[in-house]
């Protein structure tokens, strides 16, 4: 990978990180619940590998499973945590 396409990856993703988790925080405020960021922790690690994946143009069988394995950890993480927090 060249190393113009890993810092613009690496500035979106990073980009990307600060809008959702100040977005994450203002809602967190306006709901005066700041567990919604602990909720939230997962589904930002699988929305910022994918968008690393569609920003690179990454393809193949090893992306796409480490994507996979990814999104079930995330999803099971979530669900778990809002269980846990609203019961």
């Amino acid at each position: 990978m060249p190393w113009t396409v890993l810092a613009q990856t690496l500035a979106c993703t990073a980009g990307l990180t600060l809008a959702l988790v100040l977005a994450l925080w203002l809602l967190s405020i306006a709901l005066r619940d700041i567990s919604i960021i602990d909720m939230a922790f997962s589904g930002l690690i699988a929305g910022l590998l994918l968008a690393a994946y569609w920003l690179t143009g990454s393809s193949g069988a090893i992306p796409g499973l480490i994507i996979f394995l990814v999104l079930i950890w995330a999803l099971r993480m979530s669900v778990y945590l809002v269980h846990r927090n609203w019961g």
